[in-house]
């Protein structure tokens, strides 16, 4: 089913189709399914180990983020480094 979007504004858009489907949001459906892979399963885990694995993605982001620097500038036997 195809749906005509009249309004500009994001939000003015949101309500529109929540209004045109008539679809009712409550409380309980914000945030309940995933934003990736639109999952309802969670996993609950202690905040610290949820600190840790952040803090881990962080390390991992900065080293890869270095990485390319390096490979850009035709460091580290990059392809320019020829």
């Amino acid at each position: 089913m195809c749906y005509n979007v009249m309004c500009d504004k994001a939000k003015d858009q949101m309500v529109e189709v929540l209004n045109h489907f008539n679809v009712q949001v409550r409380q309980s459906d914000i945030f309940s399914r995933c934003q990736i892979c639109n999952g309802n399963v969670y996993v609950t885990i202690p905040s610290e180990d949820m600190k840790l694995l952040s803090q881990r993605k962080l390390q991992i982001i900065t080293h890869s983020e270095a990485l390319h620097s390096s490979s850009e500038l035709g460091l580290n036997g990059g392809p320019e480094s020829s």
